[in-house]
């Protein structure tokens, strides 16, 4: 008995176009946003098994398999890198922030040098820093927050003390970050974290330290 043979079922047109969309929602993914990317995951998987069931050639079944590969790479880059840059940020960020600290620092010690040991005043101390040292302006601005021309504070309680009067402790905070403005002062209600949950602070030693808000207890402010 001959067996009468089974005409192929024409594969349905969309599914070949579905397959190429989900690699261009793998593609849309990497610059918007990975919803894109995810959708494009499903889709692809979706006509992989259209494409199959319908009995669709290998060029068929590879473009599906290829849009949905490339949109799980793709998802899992886009949930993976970003907190790595993030972090590669703010790292970069901090030993910004702690250079431009440690600049003014060596401005303080001119200015130690020229009126006798002492601290600058709390309502001038950005500008005189700049006419004893000449340091740069750009040396003020934290680079987590560079609307402002000057990210730190001086501490209130060192303003106009004469340093070698009493030896100062080493983690006695002279300047700190705060949003008060240039020539600005205040004391430890002042203080900003603007480095993830850390904020620096220039200690009289020269040393910056990363705190937490919670941790300005941990340091001296009253000289």
């Amino acid at each position: 008995m001959t067996e009468t043979p089974v005409e192929p079922t024409e594969l349905n047109p969309w599914y070949r176009r579905l397959a190429a969309v989900s690699i261009g929602l793998a593609l849309l993914g990497t610059v918007a946003t990975p919803i894109l990317a995810a959708l494009g995951l499903v889709l692809g998987a979706a006509c992989w098994r259209l494409i199959r069931n319908a009995g669709g050639d290998r060029k068929d079944a590879d473009t599906s398999i290829m849009g949905t590969v490339f949109s799980a790479l793709v998802l899992v880059a886009m949930l993976t890198l970003p907190p790595v840059i993030r972090k590669m940020g703010d790292e970069a960020g901090r030993g910004m922030c702690a250079a431009q600290q440690k600049q003014l620092h060596v401005a303080m010690s001119a200015y130690y040098t020229d009126y006798d040991a002492c601290y600058p005043l709390a309502d001038n101390w950005s500008d005189a820093l700049r006419e004893v040292s000449g340091v740069p302006e750009a040396a003020f601005i934290c680079p987590k927050q560079v609307d402002l021309r000057s990210g730190f504070v001086l501490n209130e309680r060192v303003a106009g003390v004469h340093r070698d009067a009493k030896p100062p402790p080493d983690d006695l905070v002279v300047l700190f970050e705060g949003a008060t403005g240039w020539n600005g002062s205040g004391w430890s209600q002042e203080f900003v974290a603007r480095h993830g949950p850390f904020g620096a602070v220039l200690c009289a030693d020269g040393v910056v330290k990363w705190i937490k808000p919670e941790q300005v207890s941990e340091v001296s402010w009253d000289p």
